[in-house]
């Protein structure tokens, strides 16, 4: 295996794995902050009556998002490690 198509196949692994964490840690920060909310709160029918089912909006967004682009980064080393085995 020459030297480019260990790094593309080293970039593919490490995006995906990069989008799965980051996806993992937002989800973790609307954890923390659905507990830092009073215990009434916490309630389902509450969440979804004040936040909408989600307390950290951004949280949820930002990690898809991220999932996403680091996806599609993942698939594009993918691609490009495939064409440097047809070379």
């Amino acid at each position: 295996m020459n030297d480019a198509r260990k790094f593309c196949v080293i970039s593919t692994g490490l995006s995906f794995a990069f989008g799965i964490l980051l996806l993992i840690y937002f989800n973790y920060l609307e954890y923390q902050a659905r507990q830092d909310l009073p215990p009434e709160m916490r309630t389902p029918e509450a969440l979804q009556s004040y936040y909408d089912g989600s307390v950290c909006l951004g949280c949820d967004v930002a990690g898809i998002s991220l999932l996403f682009l680091f996806c599609g980064l993942g698939s594009f080393f993918a691609l490009i490690c495939s064409h440097l085995g047809n070379l």
